[in-house]
């Protein structure tokens, strides 16, 4: 069986090979409006219908794309145990080092997706939760996911955090055979 990505490199470097013949070794260093025209033109040329997957696959495999990734979001104050009083809350900063990233994060252990919430502002925390953050930026690869575990521990009763660092402890291994169970069923 061919994969996608088998079939996308077989397109991509019969489409290059032809481009040579039909128009010389300078073909893919042109930019621009006539670039595109001519590989339209080529396509067309050779009998490769407007709107096809190969069509589609060639037009993509020799566009000029940004490769570049995402800086990973950073977390202030990254995770750990806090304490605080009862009705009191904990502020945590998300921040991205690249330029007009919008970051999405959730609470609830599962990874940021496109109908995740996007930061705007500190977060308040007021119980114990995995914080997970992705950054996006059009044109750029998406970021890694930054995880971290906050534990909250209300009133001065410091025997709770031996307790709390076994939630976070739970919390990660939940995570990790949720991540497990995800890839099994062919997610990410």
């Amino acid at each position: 069986m061919i994969t996608e990505k088998v079939l996308n490199a077989a397109v991509n470097a019969d489409m290059k090979k032809r481009q040579r013949e039909a128009y010389g070794n300078d073909f893919g260093v042109q930019s621009g409006g006539g670039y595109r025209q001519r590989l339209e033109d080529a396509m067309k040329a050779e009998g490769i219908k407007e709107g096809t997957e190969t069509w589609r696959t060639g037009i993509i495999a020799n566009s000029s794309t940004n490769t570049e990734k995402v800086e990973t979001p950073e977390f202030n104050p990254g995770g750990g145990t806090y304490q605080g009083e009862p009705g009191e809350t904990f502020m945590v900063e998300i921040t991205c080092a690249s330029s007009g990233a919008y970051v999405r994060y959730t609470t609830n252990g599962y990874l940021p997706n496109e109908k995740s919430a996007i930061y705007t502002a500190p977060l308040s925390i007021d119980h114990s939760l995995t914080l997970k953050a992705i950054a996006y930026k059009d044109g750029m690869e998406q970021s890694d996911c930054r995880t971290e575990g906050y534990s909250i521990l209300l009133g001065n009763d410091s025997t709770k955090k031996a307790s709390a660092e076994d939630e976070i402890d739970a919390a990660i291994a939940a995570d990790m055979e949720r991540r497990r169970n995800e890839t099994k069923r062919g997610g990410k």
